[in-house]
Formats: C-alpha cells, structure tokens, sequence
C-alpha cells in the first residue's frame, strides 16, 4: 500500500510537470495568479501531423467546484471520471484522488491486477478516442513505463505501468483544463 502511495504522489508530480510544460509562461511575466493567463497552447506543435489536437473549449457548465484540498476514494473512481477512460478488465480500482482548481480538474487512479505490463500497456496505446501524445514518447526505466495520451487539447492522462509483490500496478493520472474566462 505504501508504494501505491508513493505511485500517486509521483503521478501527481508528473502531472504537475506536464501541465508546466505546456503552459509555459512569458519571461519577466507573472502570471502564476492569473488563471487567464494559463493557456495550453499547443496547435503550433501539432501542425503537420497525422492527428492534430483541435481547440476543444470546456462549457462553463462543466467547471469542477474548485476544492484546493485532495477528495480520496478507496476502490472507486471519482464521479468525473471520463467514461471513454476505461479501467482495464480484471484490474481492481485501489482508490483514486480529485483535486480542482481555478485552472481544471485532476483525477488519480491506482490500479492493480493479474494482467501482464504488456497487455496494459497495449490496452491503454489502442484505447478509442485517446491518441500518444509525441511531444512525451513512451519512456521505460527499469520496471516502470511511462506515457502520455491525449483527448483534446484540455484533456489528457498520464500513464505509469510497474510491478508490485508479482502484481501490475497502473497509475492513471487524468487533467482536464477548464475554458478560461477569456474563452481560450
């Protein structure tokens, strides 16, 4: 349970590192406590390939109340969960952690299960509406593999795939950016 623990606050801080990556911020700009400032844009780097990621703005009516403080639940996924976001058959849910913000919604989930890491990494690479996302290619250190999909524009999860007392662990860290006030 301990290196569960340890799997999400990892998941955390990679999400973390991801949403610094594609939002980054002027040089000699403070715009840390501007949430209209914090815009993921990423069309420029997507030009020319096979799957653009389009604008895909969130409606104002499904803006998480922002809550700065960590929702557990043990064995479920949160009730925001993305239904096209699928668990793996015969992996068990062990909890999952939402958290919101001005900025959008993060979502945790620590699975784990009989099935082998290939046969979850597969899953998850083929999984319907989800694209790679090639600005973070598939990384494998040791016995754990990372990579990241993407939905929209707003809409991604990062993937952490290792092993734990003969059992595959899979760590789902889902983020959703909320439309801006300015409508980016």
């Amino acid at each position: 349970m301990k290196s569960i623990f340890y799997a999400i606050i990892i998941g955390l801080l990679i999400l973390g590192f991801a949403c610094t990556k594609s939002n980054p911020q002027p040089s000699g700009a403070d715009n840390a406590t501007d949430p209209a400032a914090a815009t993921d844009d990423t069309s420029s780097s997507t030009a020319g390939t096979e799957n653009p990621v389009p604008p895909f703005p969130v409606p104002d009516n499904t803006t998480p109340p922002v809550h700065h403080e960590p929702v557990t639940q043990m064995g479920s996924l949160p009730e925001r969960w993305p239904a096209d976001l699928l668990i793996m058959p015969g992996l068990e849910i062990v909890n999952s952690n939402t958290i919101a913000d001005e900025l959008g919604v993060s979502m945790i989930a620590a699975c784990k299960g009989d099935a082998s890491m290939d046969d979850v990494q597969n899953f998850y690479m083929n999984l319907e509406g989800w694209n790679m996302d090639t600005r973070r290619p598939p990384k494998t250190t040791g016995d754990l593999r990372e990579f990241m999909l993407r939905k929209s524009q707003t809409e991604y999860v990062g993937i952490n795939i290792t092993t734990e007392n003969g059992k595959t662990v899979l760590q789902l860290s889902y983020r959703e950016i909320a439309a801006q006030p300015n409508g980016q």
